[in-house]
């Protein structure tokens, strides 16, 4: 189902010279977007994708961080 939400996006982080669009673990789901523009659109797609599987994103664990270039937290 992620992978089906985030195809073709070209949001995402660089990390260790590789491309970062989501992490898995577990039953939890993070997703990575260098701007706000492209987290919403990941997340727009991650929902339309779930109604598909008659899942729901649970708005109430759903958290935002954000970091900035220099290592610390903005």
């Amino acid at each position: 189902m992620m992978l089906e939400a985030i195809d073709g996006i070209e949001e995402g982080i660089k990390v260790a010279c590789k491309h970062l669009k989501d992490v898995r673990f577990a039953d939890d789901q993070g997703v990575a977007a260098s701007t706000k523009s492209g987290l919403q659109e990941i997340m727009d797609r991650l929902s339309g994708r779930v109604e598909n599987y008659e899942l729901k994103i649970n708005i109430k664990k759903t958290k935002v961080a954000r970091a900035s270039k220099n290592g610390g937290a903005e």
